[in-house]
């Protein structure tokens, strides 16, 4: 027994073609239709809808044969245009119409008139739209959809029909399958200007313009403005400007030229990174500004590779507290009493002036009285430099408010290593564990190893500790026979009495430690490795 979800599983999936989503009122088409099967009465009205839907297979449209014969009948009252258009050619081929209007007259003489804008459909293709919409952002590069769709709204709304600005901007963007035909001639009203008056029209100048205007849409996508704001921290940089504003001044004159309008607030917000996207056209701006400035030679990458993001110039154009340059000034003028506060703001803005910004004495001579909060930080150097006695004028790290321009992409610094917080062992236990680890050694050197480990350990020399095992050796009465026979003489005999005495860490201490074993703070890690790996990990093999 075949399984019937299997089979629709595997069996090709049929898409169905009714043509364009257009749709035209259908009383042309079953006026024309009664004609034809008035005319020749020897065909059936399910022959005629039959000769329909096969011509419109030859076509690539796969259109049924009962949704033709309800659209004959009225049942439904809208067609594709392909249907209609295949019933006027039917009609002019066999009932011997010369001409479209021929067939008009032969309607018109039966009581069927059809005025031309009863013959268009309410709603048209969306595609239509979006040719129109194309050229007319080409046209207004300076503007956005947003503002052509509050414009559609108004005009629209003035002739009668109501479309929300939601809807508008939505159909604008693409949204949807059909749009109303108010719509496009509305959109075909703007562009009349131009010499674009049909849709005929604007197919042609989107052929001959296809380059200018794929430029020109390019240039309206949107894309991070992070390489955007570090073009923008190395223009401050080179010209050690810290206000944002000349420089949206100088984008807005770019931009200008290329027929786009930004507004200065709206480029000093992404100048600032409060903007997570940009326009193309913006970053086209900034890069040619830069271009003009740098070295013949460099390209535009190698400026930036180059540049430092977290030097002295970066914290020139940072923010700085105002309070501790008016204290600073009252130092000065303590030490000066022959002069002013606005002499000192005449010399701090010379040196202003020689350290390559720009700044007046009127603005300086504030900071200096405490009026203001926060200051650039080219300010604080110049005021540190009228002291003589100064060793740097480095600014505090306290004294900066807010972010470092640029330091958001200068490379993060290696976190520092974290040193092990396990203690050393004493060298108590570490006796009391090579005891056991002698216990099942088969190697001879076993040992000397472990001499050598507490060696590197505790510090002490290795001959010591090998003393140490030597006299267990002894007292036992192994003597070399210990290493041939492994720990067998220590599982028999007793610690030795001296070996504590010789001991020179407290039985039972915290730290493990006495005075001639304490390590230093450096080598405490590497000897927590050290102790604490098995004696196995000397030897290869039993054999060793």
């Amino acid at each position: 027994m075949t399984n019937p979800e299997r089979n629709t599983q595997n069996r090709p999936e049929r898409r169905r073609n009714h043509g364009s989503r257009a749709r035209i009122p259908g009383d042309f088409f079953r006026a024309t239709a009664h004609l034809y099967l008035e005319l020749r009465p020897d065909v059936a009205r399910e022959n005629l809808a039959r000769r329909i839907a096969n011509h419109l297979a030859l076509q690539g449209v796969e259109y049924h044969v009962r949704t033709v014969r309800r659209q004959i009948l009225g049942i439904v009252t809208t067609v594709p245009p392909e249907v209609e258009d295949t019933m006027r050619r039917f009609a002019r081929e066999d009932l011997g119409f010369s001409s479209d209007q021929a067939l008009l007259d032969a309607l018109a003489a039966r009581g069927h008139q059809f005025a031309p804008e009863e013959r268009r459909s309410r709603y048209v293709a969306i595609t239509r739209l979006a040719l129109l919409t194309e050229l007319w952002l080409y046209f207004n590069r300076g503007r956005s959809k947003r503002v052509l769709a509050r414009r559609l709204s108004k005009d629209l709304a003035e002739r009668g029909v109501r479309l929300s600005f939601d809807s508008i901007q939505g159909k604008l963007a693409g949204k949807g399958h059909l749009v109303r035909r108010e719509v496009l001639d509305q959109m075909l009203s703007y562009l009349a200007p131009r010499g674009i008056s049909t849709e005929a029209e604007a197919l042609a100048f989107r052929s001959a313009q296809s380059d200018r205007i794929g430029g020109t849409l390019h240039g309206r996508e949107l894309t991070g403005s992070v390489e955007f704001r570090k073009l923008c921290r190395l223009w401050q940089l080179k010209h050690k400007e810290g206000s944002s504003r000349r420089l949206a001044q100088l984008l807005k004159e770019t931009l200008a030229e290329d027929g786009v309008n930004m507004s200065i607030t709206h480029l000093q917000r992404a100048i600032g990174g409060k903007t997570p996207r940009i326009r193309r056209d913006l970053m086209s701006a900034m890069e040619a500004l830069l271009e003009t400035t740098l070295p013949e030679g460099r390209s535009l990458e190698q400026e930036l590779e180059a540049t430092a993001w977290n030097g002295t110039k970066n914290i020139d154009l940072a923010w700085v507290d105002c309070a501790p340059i008016a204290t600073m000034a009252g130092e000065w003028l303590t030490e000066n009493p022959d002069s002013s506060m606005r002499q000192l703001a005449i010399l701090v803005a010379g040196t202003i002036r020689r350290m390559g910004y720009a700044s007046s004495h009127n603005t300086i001579q504030p900071i200096l009285g405490g009026w203001k909060k926060k200051t650039r930080g080219y300010v604080y150097r110049a005021v540190l430099k009228q002291f003589a006695d100064r060793p740097s004028d480095k600014i505090p790290e306290e004294h900066i408010i807010g972010p470092v321009p640029g330091s958001e992409f200068a490379p993060a610094a290696p976190a520092p290593k974290k040193r092990s917080t396990q203690r050393v062992p004493s060298l108590n236990t570490f006796l009391r564990n090579a005891r056991k680890d002698l216990a099942s050694a088969k190697s001879p050197h076993v040992a000397k190893l472990l001499a050598l480990r507490a060696e590197r350990i505790y510090g002490l020399p290795a001959a010591e500790i090998s003393a140490k095992l030597e006299g267990k050796r002894k007292k036992t009465g192994a003597g070399d026979k210990l290493y041939r026979s492994g720990a067998a003489g220590l599982d028999e005999a007793g610690w030795p009495e001296h070996l504590a005495a010789d001991d020179p860490s407290p039985a039972g201490s915290d730290d493990g430690f006495g005075d001639e074993g304490r390590l230093p703070a450096a080598n405490r890690e590497e000897a927590h490795d050290v102790a604490e790996a098995p004696i196995a990990a000397f030897f290869d093999s039993e054999q060793d």
